[in-house]
């Protein structure tokens, strides 16, 4: 959990380099979708780190918690593909309210995680679908 723990922080140019590169890739994807008149959604996972508050506890010096921003990278990312027309479907909030979807210090989703994730998912794409 460590090692993934930069992701989180408030800023980071090394992350930011890395979500350029993967956006104009997305940009690429979305041109080529778009081309075909399929529709592009993306669906941002969370980390254990940002919806178990004892891990970050376990994880981080106290001093260095202001460093942080649990919310990122979703937060830059839905910011960054709503400039690009791209709507997302972000899963943090729906995994915070139910600690039941990840196993504690596993990355793994649980039974109920997966059920929480295809509803929710399910949920926003209908828009999307014929009818």
């Amino acid at each position: 959990q460590r090692e993934r723990m930069p992701t989180h922080l408030k800023r980071s140019p090394e992350r930011e380099a890395a979500m350029a590169n993967a956006l104009a890739q997305i940009g690429r994807i979305k041109a080529l979708a778009n081309a075909e008149d399929i529709p592009v959604v993306v669906v941002l996972l969370p980390d254990e780190n940002q919806i178990n508050p004892a891990l970050q506890d376990a994880i981080l010096d106290p001093a260095e918690r202001d460093n942080y921003d649990f919310d990122m990278p979703q937060s830059m990312l839905r910011e960054m593909f709503g400039e690009m027309g791209i709507p997302t479907i972000d899963l943090l909030p729906a995994f915070r309210d139910d600690p039941r979807c990840l196993y504690m210090n596993d990355t793994h989703w649980t039974p109920e995680g997966h059920r929480l994730a295809a509803e929710h998912i399910a949920d926003e794409l209908r828009p999307y679908l014929p009818r």
